[in-house]
């Protein structure tokens, strides 16, 4: 058991109107690692730019997707990157896939996992003794 950590990880907006949490987390993890996309670009080719989305909630509730679209898998498969998500997998499953991408040197998106911000995060960092995550949360903006 060890502890892993990507430094300089760039942090990225939280800025709603700039479009998808995610996208603005994969043009982080993306700028990260030397493939810049620009946040326009991965919300085309993902489809996050066409997806329809209605609002028939009170105003405080998030949009919901008229029909949802795995934009942060098309946008991660665009560039050439595995983009999977570990659903109801135990969590020695997930320990080690975040193990296995923090060792190759990529960030790992999670979103929803900060429990103080309502975004994607990215995983930077592992303490596999701990069973810990370091985040990489949006910047407010």
């Amino acid at each position: 058991m060890s502890a892993r950590f990507l430094k300089s990880v760039p942090a990225f907006p939280l800025v709603y109107d700039a479009g998808d949490g995610i996208i603005l987390a994969l043009e982080a993890l993306f700028r990260y690692r030397g493939r810049r996309r620009s946040v326009a670009w991965l919300a085309g080719i993902s489809g996050d730019a066409f997806k329809f989305v209605y609002d028939r909630g009170e105003v405080f509730e998030p949009l919901r997707d008229r029909v949802p679209v795995d934009t942060a898998t098309l946008a991660a498969q665009a560039v050439g990157l595995e983009g999977r998500w570990l659903l109801d997998a135990p969590r020695s499953q997930v320990i080690e896939a975040v193990a296995h991408s923090l060792a190759r040197g990529y960030p790992v998106l999670a979103p929803y996992l900060a429990p103080q911000v309502h975004s994607a995060a990215l995983i930077v960092g592992l303490d596999e003794a701990a069973g810990t995550f370091d985040l990489q949360v949006p910047r407010p903006d």
